[in-house]
């Protein structure tokens, strides 16, 4: 007898869990579906990037706010300090971004360790393990671009990028 009141608990409680994953289940799919629906139901079109809506990802100066226009620094030469004949500065700078995206590095952490590496005085990182991957993706940026630190330290303020 007390095997039975035993099978019957076990019985409700599969039951019971049953449609509580139902449910759950099933508010899933509806979920999906009303954000499905909503997402379809927008009607307005994508916003182009125009003169007067600059491009604010990938910022400096932080989202939402234009990116800084390049300007001639009167101090910085107007050209590179001999920059290899092979690899025209704009190679180089497209390597120099691919390559500090590929390994997740700020920029500021990039000036940072161009500084460190040139033994030069240097705000401190957030972590020895921050500056050693931080000079890693410069050595690497030196390595695959051709590059010298004085010419990557020219670079970086010429694309305004330099902190």
């Amino acid at each position: 007898m007390a095997d039975s009141g035993l099978v019957t608990v076990m019985v409700w409680l599969f039951i019971i869990g049953f449609v509580i994953y139902a449910i759950g289940g099933l508010a899933a799919i509806i979920g999906g579906w009303a954000s499905a629906m909503r997402a379809l139901s927008k009607d307005q079109p994508r916003k182009a990037r125009t003169p007067d809506r600059p491009r604010t990802h990938n910022n400096p100066t932080g989202p939402g706010t234009p990116a800084p226009q390049r300007q001639d620094d009167p101090n910085l030469p107007q050209t590179a300090p001999s920059l290899p004949s092979d690899s025209p500065t704009l190679d180089a700078w497209e390597g120099v971004k691919r390559i500090r995206t590929r390994a997740h590095q700020s920029w500021s952490n990039i000036c940072k360790a161009v500084l460190a590496l040139q033994e030069k005085p240097h705000p401190q990182f957030g972590t020895p393990n921050v500056e050693a991957s931080s000079k890693s993706t410069v050595r690497r940026i030196l390595r695959e671009t051709g590059l010298s630190l004085a010419q990557l330290e020219w670079l970086l303020k010429k694309q305004a990028v330099w902190k």
